[in-house]
């Protein structure tokens, strides 16, 4: 079987190829055109050169599957699974799971570190499929529906019609940060949706007007922030259904349970029959998908002291910044440093990195000859230096997609150092120190005594004298060559762990990472 960029075929036959590959679908009925298909790829950020047509050997020039890739301008090391489909007469050969493992080790190799997408929970062969391939469950989205009664809910509060654009803008600024990615977006035609607003809730619904449908499908519900936990949704959800009695009233299983539960309550909605699973692959979840580096080597193989930390296994990853103690994760295997953001917050300053939706963004340039002389000193309990700056800028290809954040950087990327804030997982318990910042160092792992060694790399070093860990006693405290005996240069490229960079005319921001403490993992 092979897979091929789906944008060697046109809307019209990714519609066809969509349609074929869904048509006894257990969810809505799916019809596309090659306008509407149009549509539904700006929608969900899709990228055709990174979805895939599969082909199989027996017949090349016809597909008989796809899998469409998202990409989100705020989350630019994750990708969204937005749909796959096999065509019917290919099923139950196989190619289903040929076919997600294609995907995912595309997306590895593109340096993704999650691959999330939904499911409905009622698919059962689907569902099946993608947890055998290693896939987590994350949590459960669900519907509610309800029909009014005659006169339920009075008619005298008006909501007001409103833009796709007001409402949009609230959503990319406001919305929760794990928002499913179905949620994140909406529809923008105007002969199938609506945009309303009362007070300072703001709702996005299929026509209510539309007398040929029935249902109205909620697609979109926020209120701004200083107006929330005071009843603004429930106000504006019970003025549109007054407003336009006779329908039934529908909510797409898109939500978390936690997000929409309270208020399905109050309305007295129901939970629909159908459900969704949000499902994620992360590349470190299993021995088979992970991609980060771990040295091993001799004593010429860094500079310095090798400071020996030992692992606590009544903690966390403890790190102590001066006198605050904060967890930490060393990870390998992702490209995005979090840290407290009152620490990284003089950094952002000194390079003019501007915020958005509480995440760092710096102008691309120091991707380039401008960041070739900057670096950024990081210290762990010995100083590993010389981060050089062109290496914490993250180019996502695209800086066109990361203005429609309002950035006023002329090209902007994602900077490599970003705020605990910014990240729903870690928030202000712990820091993720990743492969960015530890690629400068040299790390020796021993495992049978539960210590680490981390100190400054020697990459330019062809010689190897090796010292043994033995079992049952500390890790051996030797010295590896003396600054002047490196053979570190100034490197423009390169990608390999421990690739250390010393500046020519450097002026340097300082992160100092004291004492870590590591534990039983």
């Amino acid at each position: 079987m092979e897979s091929r960029p789906i944008s060697e075929l046109s809307d019209s036959q990714i519609a066809d190829l969509f349609n074929k590959s869904f048509e006894d679908y257990i969810g809505t009925l799916v019809n596309f055109t090659a306008e509407s298909m149009s549509n539904y790829i700006t929608l969900n950020y899709l990228s055709k050169a990174h979805s895939h047509a599969f082909y199989s050997s027996d017949n090349p020039d016809e597909p008989i599957g796809f899998a469409l890739i998202a990409i989100r301008p705020d989350k630019p090391t994750e990708t969204r699974l937005c749909a796959m489909g096999i065509v019917k007469a290919s099923r139950g050969k196989g190619v289903g799971p040929k076919a997600l493992k294609m995907v995912f080790d595309a997306e590895k190799a593109r340096g993704m570190s999650t691959i999330g997408f939904e499911c409905i929970q009622q698919n059962t062969p689907a569902v099946k499929m993608y947890t055998n391939a290693g896939c987590v469950i994350t949590r459960e989205l669900l519907g509610w529906q309800y029909t009014p009664r005659q006169g339920e809910f009075p008619a005298d509060l008006e909501p007001k019609p409103c833009s796709f654009e007001e409402v949009d803008a609230l959503v990319k600024t406001y919305a929760a940060g794990d928002l499913p990615w179905q949620a994140w977006g909406f529809d923008k035609t105007p002969e199938t949706n609506r945009a309303f607003r009362l007070g300072d809730a703001y709702c996005v619904v299929t026509d209510p007007e539309d007398k040929e449908k029935d249902t109205v499908k909620l697609a979109c519900l926020i209120v701004t922030p200083q107006s929330r936990g005071k009843g603004e949704a429930t106000r504006l959800a019970k003025a549109m259904m007054g407003r336009f009695p006779g329908k039934k009233w529908m909510a797409p299983p898109i939500f978390p349970k936690e997000y929409g539960q309270g208020l399905a309550k109050k309305l007295g909605f129901q939970k629909t029959e159908l459900t969704q699973y949000q499902l994620e692959m992360n590349r470190g979840l299993s021995s088979s998908n992970v991609t980060g580096i771990i040295l091993f080597g001799g004593i010429e193989k860094y500079t310095g002291n090798l400071t020996t930390l030992h692992w606590s296994c009544a903690s966390s990853l403890v790190l102590e910044w001066w006198d605050i103690n904060v967890t930490t994760v060393l990870d390998s295997g992702t490209d995005l440093t979090f840290l407290l953001d009152e620490y990284v917050k003089p950094v952002w300053d000194s390079l003019g990195v501007e915020i958005a939706q509480k995440r760092a963004f710096i102008d691309c340039k120091y991707a380039e000859d401008e960041g070739r002389d900057i670096a950024v000193d990081v210290a762990l309990p010995n100083k590993m230096n010389n981060v050089l700056l062109r290496k914490l800028v993250v180019d996502t290809g695209n800086p066109g997609l990361l203005k429609l954040l309002g950035l006023k950087l002329e090209s902007p990327c994602i900077f490599g150092l970003q705020g605990t804030s910014a990240n729903n997982s870690t928030g202000n318990r712990f820091g993720i120190v990743v492969s960015n910042v530890l690629r400068s160092a040299f790390v020796v792992y021993n495992a049978t005594n539960k210590q680490v060694g981390i100190i400054q790399a020697n990459v330019g070093s062809t010689s190897c004298n090796i010292v043994d860990l033995k079992a049952g006693t500390d890790s051996p405290a030797v010295t590896g060559v003396n600054a002047n005996q490196t053979n570190n240069q100034l490197r423009s490229e390169g990608n390999s762990a421990g690739d250390m960079i010393t500046p020519r005319c450097v002026w340097t921001v300082a992160i100092i990472l004291s004492i870590i403490v590591f534990p039983d993992i």
